[in-house]
């Protein structure tokens, strides 16, 4: 398999599919989505050679119905990387007679297209893939008849989420591992940040239909030494926004400005006390010397308006005071 193939087999799926993740249903109407949903196995002649390259989506977002089921803090660890201890892939008979390891290539999140028709629909639409190779047809405890069904099953240890299964149909042996640029396990994965999940409630941001379109979002983040040089992307609703960071007004601050002249709403996902779809912003670090947490993280001096121009949320000062901390959930993303 050529470079160029590899890399639209792996972006492919990014492409056309979210899998459920801790949420019940894609954003697209599916299920866990496999690509290719046929592949061949290592030949058992140049054991222990591997198999075909393959791709399994474990986790998107946009589902608010169960989004009180999202664990924002261990997941986006997870999909950032920390493969080996948090990602564990096996292939297996459907009927539970035996499994096999399957070793991971990498874990990445890739984010809609936003020029495809699903961006149109849902903005930020973000899709985390794991990627892996099939074994030798040797590392198979039985002897399969071809073409053979499958089951592929991931597993996400320290968060309370269903196995994603997907059914895998294996044609054969004699296949290969594909090459893959940009590698999936030590360029996709994301750089230290964190992300910045809006909350509701006092204090907090509106959600829902009714809620306030918002043209300006500004803030000033506090960081730990251990990190510097932020920049700031936005995603999910904000996704269609520019953002800017400039000096904060303290050491240790940066100054964040959101602008979107045409106003985002934030979607109400019902349950729980989180607003949007998922994290708004990222903060990604370019200097990283040690490790963080989400705690040495707080938030300042939140002013929001919305695309008239009027104040929809201010702690800039008393009553609601400048530390605006409350007003997200702060996850850190390859702290470690």
């Amino acid at each position: 398999m050529s470079i160029r193939h590899a890399l639209v087999s792996a972006g492919l799926i990014a492409g056309v599919a979210v899998s459920p993740g801790c949420n019940p249903v894609n954003f697209l109407g599916g299920g866990t989505a496999i690509f290719p949903s046929e592949a061949r196995l290592g030949a058992a002649s140049c054991a222990p050679c591997k198999g075909a390259t393959v791709a399994l989506s474990i986790d998107g977002n946009y589902a608010p119905a169960s989004d009180s089921a999202e664990h924002s803090g261990v997941w986006s660890q997870n999909v950032a990387g920390v493969v080996t201890s948090n990602v564990t892939i096996q292939i297996e008979d459907p009927g539970g007679t035996w499994t096999a390891p399957l070793p991971l290539r990498g874990v990445f999140t890739s984010r809609t297209h936003p020029g495809s028709q699903a961006a149109s629909a849902f903005p930020g639409g973000e899709l985390s893939v794991a990627v892996f190779d099939l074994p030798n047809e040797t590392q198979i405890p039985v002897t399969l008849t071809y073409p053979a069904a499958v089951w592929v099953r991931a597993t996400i240890s320290g968060a309370s989420l269903a196995p994603r299964v997907a059914t895998l149909t294996l044609l054969g042996a004699g296949a290969s591992p594909a090459v893959l640029w940009p590698d999936p396990g030590t360029d996709l994965p994301s750089r230290p940040m964190v992300r910045l999940r809006p909350l509701k409630g006092a204090g907090g941001f509106a959600a829902g239909p009714a809620s306030p379109l918002i043209a300006g979002l500004e803030f000033e983040i506090e960081y730990p030494s251990t990190v510097a040089n932020p920049s700031v992307f936005p995603a999910t609703e904000a996704v269609y926004a520019t953002a800017l960071v400039g000096p904060g007004s303290a050491s240790g601050r940066a100054r964040v400005v959101i602008v979107d002249p045409k106003g985002f709403r934030l979607a109400d996902p019902i349950t729980g006390d989180r607003a949007g779809e998922g994290p708004l912003v990222d903060v990604v670090f370019g200097t990283k010397t040690g490790a963080f947490t989400s705690s040495q993280f707080k938030i300042w001096s939140l002013f929001v308006t919305d695309v008239n121009g009027n104040v929809v949320l201010d702690r800039r000062a008393l009553p609601l005071g400048p530390d605006s901390t409350s007003a997200f959930l702060i996850t850190a993303v390859r702290g470690q």
